[in-house]
């Protein structure tokens, strides 16, 4: 057990949230393009998601066949040769219905996601959740409340906050629902998602974490399927509207990206992990202008007291030598990053939670 007395950042990128069932930006694009329901059944759910009006309710929600942006959108994208879906949007954001039809792929693919992460979980060896509960948990709740932990997050998903509630839940099961509460609230108000999230109504409930099973809701009789059909696009829907894309224009100033930065520059230490190093991104929340502002690394140093000592240290699982490089020029020579094969747990055992 232990304690984060000064103030750290944990940025979370893609990586964290991979041994837990959800998409890289590869794999994504699979499940966009060769949907585990069949093309006709997502052509059907996006057509009818893009037909959602806020005007509206779920249900005078006709159900669609096909829509033309959606057609666009999923003929476009399989056949652009190109990985990230939040590249090609950005490339294509003029284009409202495209985005639109992105947006609302990108929510139904990472709600699907849920499933896996609810029933199957991480192996515990690459749990970096369960890795984090066992060093802040203590034996009173309210010791929770004692870690100055920021956490902020390019991911889309609820996955941070629904292991956080659980943990809770389940660890102090003497405590009443308000002590419970309270504790939750410390950590949600020190979460920011930079691009957006799906804990937009109606699921900022996470009661119904792992609900969402496409294969499941799309299957059996006809006429259930339409009714899920409609209930998935609804869903769809409101999370596009709560969701960015990369760099899409006039998203650089969210109150997100801005609580982000000013928990960025007031930190002890920042911490970096299955992050990208997109430099955009770098940039967008100031965290080269925090790299210049703090001592030069000591380069005689072994890499393990590096990683244990100093202010700004990341994974790099997959960076060779070269994109290390690049990484370590972006930030002046001021991060640390850890060997290409250690991943998050063995990361942060080692050099974070000691």
């Amino acid at each position: 057990m232990g304690c984060f007395k000064k103030p750290t950042v944990f940025l979370l990128g893609a990586g964290v949230s991979c041994p837990f069932g959800y998409p890289s930006a590869k794999r994504l694009k699979e499940l966009i393009c060769e949907p585990e329901v069949g093309k006709d059944q997502f052509r059907k759910l996006l057509s009818t998601a893009l037909a959602y009006t806020p005007s509206g309710n779920l249900e005078d929600l006709a159900d669609q066949d096909s829509n033309h942006d959606v057609i666009r959108f999923l003929s476009a994208f399989s056949k652009a040769g190109m990985y990230s879906i939040d590249r090609w949007a950005e490339i294509n954001q003029d284009d409202a219905g495209l985005v639109r039809a992105a947006k609302c792929a990108i929510a139904m693919i990472v709600l699907n996601a849920e499933v896996y992460a609810k029933d199957q979980g991480a192996p515990v060896e690459t749990d970096w959740f369960a890795a984090l509960w066992n060093y802040i948990a203590k034996w009173k709740i309210e010791s929770l409340q004692e870690n100055d932990v920021y956490f902020v997050t390019f991911n889309y998903d609820r996955l941070l906050e629904y292991r956080l509630n659980l943990h809770i839940e389940h660890t102090y099961l003497g405590e009443d629902k308000k002590k419970k509460q309270e504790a939750f609230s410390y950590f949600e108000k020190r979460i920011a998602h930079v691009h957006g999230s799906l804990l937009s109504a109606p699921l900022d409930n996470l009661n119904n974490f792992g609900e969402y099973s496409l294969k499941k809701m799309l299957s059996g009789e006809a006429k259930q399927i339409v009714d899920n059909r409609k209930r998935l696009a609804y869903l769809a829907h409101n999370c596009a509207r709560s969701i960015s894309i990369a760099h899409e224009g006039g998203q650089d100033e969210t109150p997100e990206i801005k609580k982000a930065r000013e928990w960025i520059k007031e930190c002890e230490r920042l911490v970096v992990l299955g992050f990208s190093y997109d430099e955009r991104n770098v940039r967008k929340l100031g965290l080269d202008d925090y790299a210049k502002k703090i001592e030069p690394c000591a380069v005689y140093l072994p890499i393990e007291q590096k990683l244990d000592s100093y202010k700004i240290v990341g994974t790099a699982k997959g960076l060779e030598r070269g994109p290390r490089s690049i990484v370590e020029t972006m930030f002046g020579g001021n991060i640390i990053l850890a060997p290409e094969e250690m991943d998050a747990v063995r990361f942060c055992m080692n050099s974070v939670f000691r």
